[in-house]
Order: structure tokens, then C-alpha cells, then sequence
């Protein structure tokens, strides 16, 4: 299977603490380095934060993008989202039966999961009862089917102030995940950084934002904001439940050397 991934437009994100970025123009660039890269995408994955201000014109205009392109889409939900806006964009979006954005896809060798982790008021991760149990049934479901989350906050530590807002519940997801046994990979968004770690055995890989880079804001600096690289990922999961992550720089595709 083949994943393209996308995370942290921030369409409509403040003009005066980011001169001369546009975010929307950066989605364009985004979604064209998919359909140049990887035009054969199983599907692409939106890992949440589409918009500042949460309003329903910024996740329509992500939607007509999206419907032009032809690919299936999951779109998840970020601190800076909202979830009813988002439902409203996306009607045919499924959620499971407390009206949360979690949905999954079992075909008959692997299992993807798409978790709802957002909480209005914070930017911190969160995952209460009702979606905990949610979990545990599909990945109960899955079997022993390699199973794959993505998730818009971090469980693991990336050791940065971001930390402060990754997944509050994590022990609990923790608990989870070791008692089914079959979670392979964790892919998010939210750190505005490439960063790949293991958590409690489990191998998870965060996204550097379409729209700006956070620097390596260890807590003796100040925390620092770059206009890239800005990139999308590409996940190749093969039928053994193995995985690889790539990353495509759009903002400066480097030109090939001419072979003979």
C-alpha cells in the first residue's frame, strides 16, 4: 500500500507573525508534489491542523483541492481544528458512534486507523474513555493484522517544549496498544518537525508542517520558526506489515544529474 501524507496547512494563519507566507499556495504545492510524486496513492492522509480560524470557507477550499485531485482521502482533526467545521466540509467523513473523527480500514492483510485526538481549549493531545474504547475494538477486530495509527499529537517524546501539548493520555494508549499486540507504526503531525522515535516498543515518525518549521528549541533557546523545508511523506507498507517513510521537499524539488 502506498500513503501519501500531508499535515499543518494552517490556512489563514496570522500574516504579521509569518510575512510573506501562503499557506493556501503551499497546500497547491503540496497536493502537486503528490500528483508528481505519487499519482498511484491508495490514499492520502490529512493529519490535522487545515486551518487557524476554523472556519468552514478554508476546509471548503482544502475540499474542492482535494476533489480535483481524485484520490481517497482521511482527513484528521488538530488543536486548531474544529470538528464540527470539519464534518460540515467533509459530510461523507466517517465517525464512530460517539461522533468522534476515528474511522479505520481492515483489508485482509493490514489495518489503518485514523484517531480523533483533538479537544477544544487546548493544544494538547487528548483521548478520553469513549475513544480508548473505541480503539481497543478495532484493533481487537484487526486481529493479527499489522496495524498502523495515525493521529494528529505525538505520544512519544520528541524531547522540545512541544512535548508540553503531545498526548496527554498516552500511558493509556500504551495499555492499548500492548495489550492487542498488533500496532506496527504511529504517524502524526503537530511538531512542525521531521522526527522519528519508538514509544513503548512502537515505532512512530511526526511530519514537518506544509507550513513552517519548528527549530530545535531545546529549553535554553528561544523557540524558533523557519519558512521550511516543507515537505510530504510517502508510507509504502508492504504485505508483510513492513513499513517505509519518505519525505519530498516541494519547496525546493533539487534537479536530477542527466545520466547516460
Amino acid at each position: 500500500m502506498k500513503i501519501a501524507l500531508i499535515t499543518d496547512p494552517h490556512l489563514e494563519s496570522d500574516t504579521q507573525r509569518f510575512p510573506g507566507l501562503d499557506p493556501l499556495a503551499r497546500v497547491d504545492m503540496a497536493l502537486e508534489a503528490v500528483k508528481q510524486q505519487v499519482p498511484d496513492a491508495d490514499l492520502l492522509v490529512l493529519l490535522g491542523d487545515l486551518t487557524d480560524t476554523c472556519s468552514v470557507g478554508s476546509y471548503q477550499a482544502v475540499r474542492e483541492r482535494l476533489t480535483a485531485l481524485g484520490m481517497p482521502t482521511r482527513v484528521l482533526v488538530g488543536n486548531h481544528d474544529d470538528r464540527q467545521s470539519i464534518s460540515s466540509a467533509w459530510p461523507d467523513l466517517p465517525v464512530d458512534e460517539n461522533g468522534f473523527l476515528q474511522s479505520s480500514m481492515i483489508t485482509d492483510n493490514l489495518a489503518l486507523l485514523f484517531l480523533d485526538t483533538h479537544e477544544p481549549g487546548t493544544h494538547a493531545g487528548h483521548y478520553c474513555a469513549a475513544r480508548q474504547s473505541w480503539l481497543a475494538a478495532e484493533l481487537a477486530r484487526a486481529g493479527d493484522r499489522p496495524s498502523f495509527l495515525f493521529m494528529h499529537h505525538q505520544p512519544g517524546f520528541v524531547g522540545t517544549r512541544v512535548d508540553d501539548s503531545r498526548l496527554q493520555q498516552h500511558e493509556d494508549l500504551a495499555r492499548i496498544i500492548k495489550r492487542e499486540g498488533n500496532v506496527r507504526q504511529i504517524i502524526c503531525g503537530h511538531t512542525h518537525m521531521t522526527v522519528a522515535g519508538a514509544w513503548r516498543g512502537i515505532a512512530w515518525t511526526s511530519l514537518q508542517a506544509t507550513h513552517v518549521q519548528v527549530g530545535l528549541d531545546f529549553p535554553e533557546r528561544p523557540r524558533r520558526y523557519y519558512s521550511g523545508p516543507a515537505h510530504i511523506g510517502v508510507m509504502l507498507i508492504d504485505g508483510n506489515g513492513d513499513s517505509a517513510v519518505h519525505f519530498y521537499d516541494f519547496l525546493q524539488p533539487y534537479p536530477p544529474f542527466q545520466t547516460v
